[in-house]
C-alpha cells in the first residue's frame, strides 16, 4: 500500500490508477475548476473520491469556541500558537 500526502492543487503526482483520493475537510478549499478532472485524472477505473466534511454546531457561542479550542490542540496534529 502507498499513501500520498500532499497539497493537491500543488502535487506534481507522477502516476495515476490510486484506488481511493481522500480529502478530510479540505476538498471545499480546492480549485473548483479543475478538482474534479483532476481527481478522475488520477483514480484508476473503479476508484473512489472519498470525502469528509464537518460543520460547527449551529448557535454555539463565542464561549463554547473559546472552551473548545482545548480540544482542538490535544487532538490536532497541527501546531498551535497561543
Amino acid at each position: 500500500m502507498r499513501i500520498e500526502i500532499a497539497d493537491f492543487d500543488r502535487w506534481d503526482a507522477t502516476e495515476s490508477g490510486f484506488d481511493v483520493v481522500f480529502a478530510a475537510t479540505a476538498f471545499h478549499w480546492l480549485d473548483p475548476v479543475t478538482k474534479f478532472d483532476r481527481t478522475a485524472e488520477l483514480l484508476r477505473p473503479g476508484g473512489v473520491l472519498a470525502t469528509v466534511t464537518t460543520e460547527h454546531i449551529a448557535g454555539g457561542t463565542a464561549q463554547f469556541f473559546r472552551d473548545v479550542q482545548v480540544c482542538y490542540k490535544r487532538y490536532s496534529r497541527t501546531p498551535h500558537r497561543t
